[in-house]
């Protein structure tokens, strides 16, 4: 492996479902520093390695699997502990997708084996989330006095099997918390520094968590509290409110580029904020920033963050909010 400016990073990938096949494939093929090398699945992969023209594998021996310059983890996070040790044991820098661990403990020890590591928590890239982060950090509008956080709504069909990983507890880590929620988490990590976890309700269907109630602590310089809710079992609009002494601020979080408008208590709209954030405008813009900043963390290995690049925080308060909510 090189360091040079001109090189293009070789990428192995494991894993080949959806996320693989309409997000990273192409992306990957696409940009001017990286390329596909090969990809590896239980299944080997044969169709997705002609269409890209790189070797496939089925996975029955990790040892056997070539090396590379970085390899993706596009696998369900409970069964990540083998790859990343695999490819930690060789040096590989590695980059997964999110969640990044089911834990604290699991986390440390990930953390402890490479020292390259990465995560795919894309949104904190879009122009939605930067705009949020300037508002809070400009303090433009004065003193904050509370934030609330909606997202989901009613989920019907997903076409998703029983057998999916999605259904298994100990493949996804968990429901709702774990497949969504972790992403808006990441971007609270990425915004509060020291954000704490105050109440937890979680509702379960079996073993899955379908929705949540959350009440964060804001720790700064002027403290306040941040309700956070998210369901798939009732109607909700996605929608962030910053509330200050006389008006609030709304936008829908859960967007690339949403509108920000300053509203009276009342609802009463005042006037449009102009976001002149100049990040990602869409998912896949998204992507190729997360994909280009691990790419150029890897140029400053001295100077690597893992903690901050694979978003500790964020998986700090999922299991903050996984054991206060079991403890109510």
């Amino acid at each position: 492996m090189t360091n040079s400016n001109n090189k293009q990073f070789e990428v192995g990938i494991i894993g080949a479902g959806a996320i693989t096949t309409t997000l990273h494939l192409p992306l990957l093929s696409a940009m001017k520093n990286t390329k596909p090398k090969f990809i590896a699945d239980l299944f080997e992969p044969k169709e997705l390695g002609k269409l890209y023209k790189i070797n496939s594998y089925k996975i029955d021996n990790l040892t056997n699997l070539p090396n590379c310059d970085i390899i993706l983890i596009a696998t369900p996070v409970g069964v990540r502990n083998e790859y990343i040790n695999e490819f930690s044991k060789r040096g590989i820098p590695i980059f997964t997708e999110k969640p990044f661990a089911l834990d604290i403990d699991t986390h440390e020890q990930f953390l402890s084996n490479s020292k390259f590591l990465g995560c795919n928590y894309m949104k904190i890239w879009y122009n939605t989330s930067k705009m949020f982060e300037k508002i809070i950090t400009n303090n433009t509008f004065g003193e904050i006095k509370k934030i609330i956080v909606n997202e989901g709504g009613i989920v019907g069909k997903t076409n998703r099997g029983p057998e999916t990983y999605q259904s298994n507890k100990k493949l996804s880590g968990g429901g709702v918390i774990m497949e969504s929620s972790c992403h808006t988490l990441s971007v609270f990590s990425s915004i509060f520094e020291n954000l704490s976890v105050e109440k937890s309700e979680i509702i379960w269907v079996d073993e899955l968590d379908v929705e949540a109630k959350i009440k964060f602590n804001v720790n700064s310089k002027s403290n306040f509290p941040l309700e956070y809710k998210i369901t798939l079992i009732h109607p909700i609009q996605n929608e962030t409110k910053i509330y200050f002494e006389n008006f609030y601020i709304s936008f829908d979080h859960t967007a690339p580029s949403s509108s920000f408008s300053i509203c009276q208590l009342d609802g009463e709209k005042i006037f449009e904020l102009q976001n002149d954030c100049n990040y990602a405008n869409s998912s896949q813009q998204a992507y190729y920033l997360t994909w280009q900043n691990f790419i150029e963390t890897l140029k400053d290995k001295d100077n690597i963050n893992t903690k901050e690049l694979t978003s500790f925080q964020t998986t700090k308060l999922i299991s903050e909010i996984f054991q206060i909510g079991e403890q109510q």
